[in-house]
């Protein structure tokens, strides 16, 4: 073989490889088989918008934005989900304003933790249900 097909050949190899990964995506999209989903409702009862994050460690989850007023429930990215529980905490960063950080909970696959987010935020509170 030529040192020029050996290159294309690599070549080909390279992209097919790249392309494979690429239609997988990061796998936080799909439900590992056999873990239940674990969910974070929120209750937004501040004037503002508020951005919901999970902290776990110094790792930081956008799981999305609550319009002022409103609810909305988010799902926990499995890959968020490390061994039987973590440790985390939920922020909710009033948009123009400050953020409640809630105390750290422990939480398991499967539990349903609940925020309410208070027009005054010191006074916002979180629950965690395990079904």
């Amino acid at each position: 073989m030529s040192w020029r097909a050996t290159l294309m050949a690599v070549a080909f190899l390279s992209l097919t490889a790249i392309s494979g990964c690429a239609s997988r995506g990061n796998g936080s999209e799909q439900a590992e088989p056999g873990l239940p989903e674990t969910t974070v409702q929120v209750d937004n009862r501040h004037r503002a918008n508020v951005n919901v994050y999970l902290v776990r460690g110094g790792a930081r989850q956008h799981l999305g934005k609550v319009p002022a007023m409103n609810r909305d429930t988010f799902q926990v990215p499995h890959t968020f989900m490390v061994g039987d529980f973590v440790d985390i905490r939920v922020v909710a960063d009033a948009v123009g304003g400050r953020a409640y950080v809630s105390r750290q909970v422990r939480v398991w696959p499967g539990d349903e933790i609940k925020l309410y987010v208070s027009d005054r935020l010191p006074a916002s509170w979180i629950t965690v249900r395990t079904p």
